[in-house]
Parts: C-alpha cells; sequence; structure tokens
C-alpha cells in the first residue's frame, strides 16, 4: 500500500470518531504564542480542527496536507462563515514547500 493511501485509509476511519470535530489541546495551547493577527500554515492539518480554530480566531490560515481524503473532509467541514479564511492545499511535507519565505506569520 502506498504511504498515500495508508494515510487516506486513516483519515477514513478517523472521520467518524468523537475528537475529530475538536480542535487539540496543543493547538488551543498554541494559540498563546500566536501574534494578534496574521497568517497561518498549518502543517499536516488532517482534518482541520485546528485549521477551524485559528480560523474562527481570526486568522488567514493555509491548511496543508499530503492526504486528499483528509482535505476533502475538511473542506466539507468547514463552516461556511470560515471558508473565505481557509485555503486548502495538498503537499507532501518531504519536499519542500511551495512558498516564498516570511510568507507566515505563524507555521503550526
Amino acid at each position: 500500500m502506498s504511504e498515500s493511501a495508508a494515510w487516506n485509509k486513516q483519515h477514513e476511519k478517523y472521520t467518524h470518531a468523537g475528537w475529530i470535530g475538536k480542535p487539540t489541546l496543543f493547538g488551543e495551547w498554541a494559540l498563546q504564542y500566536f501574534p494578534s493577527k496574521g497568517k497561518v500554515l498549518d502543517a499536516g492539518c488532517g482534518q482541520a480542527q485546528d485549521t477551524k480554530l485559528f480560523a474562527s480566531k481570526g486568522y488567514d490560515v493555509v491548511a496543508a496536507d499530503f492526504a486528499d481524503v483528509a482535505l476533502n473532509f475538511a473542506r466539507e467541514k468547514m463552516p461556511d462563515e470560515l471558508k473565505e479564511r481557509v485555503e486548502f492545499q495538498q503537499i507532501n511535507l518531504s519536499e519542500p514547500l511551495p512558498f516564498e519565505d516570511c510568507s507566515f506569520d505563524v507555521v503550526y
């Protein structure tokens, strides 16, 4: 099984877990170190539960993940009022990132 297929299979399983719609404790804790506003790269966002938290606090977020299934679930679950703050990108984090230097205020 390819790495991509393995992650997609995991996310199919995760989508039914009770915790998948809630922000992580780490995401909630990390917010105290964020600037008061800015642009966040959520690297390895999964189904974007922390992306949703950051967007709800006023940040513009690029939600990046390797698994296309995770990104599809994340898009479907993103509340309409937050969609303008979030951009989804499928990115392999083991390769160079496709962003200019200093594109983000926070890399999470």
